[in-house]
């Protein structure tokens, strides 16, 4: 938690945990696994780039393995 007040000035969306979840595909339907390898959740933050973004992640004590993505506009 001392990681998410240290940057919370940055937090759009805090977020929320992800529990298990499905893949549709033109194929069908899997259940994907809850694992090591599951996407746990997420964490919306504002940054002024992609690296910015990397960088923040990259301090995060509790994470193993971590995806950054950019939200585009519309």
């Amino acid at each position: 938690m001392k990681w998410f007040a240290s940057i919370k000035d940055r937090i759009v969306d805090g977020g929320s945990p992800f529990g298990p979840g499905m893949e549709i595909t033109s194929a069908g339907v899997r259940t994907l696994p809850h694992d090591k390898g599951a996407i746990a959740g997420y964490t919306i933050i504002k940054a002024e780039s992609m690296e910015e973004a990397v960088k923040l992640a990259k301090t995060c004590p509790i994470i193993t393995g971590m995806r950054v993505y950019e939200a585009m506009s519309m």
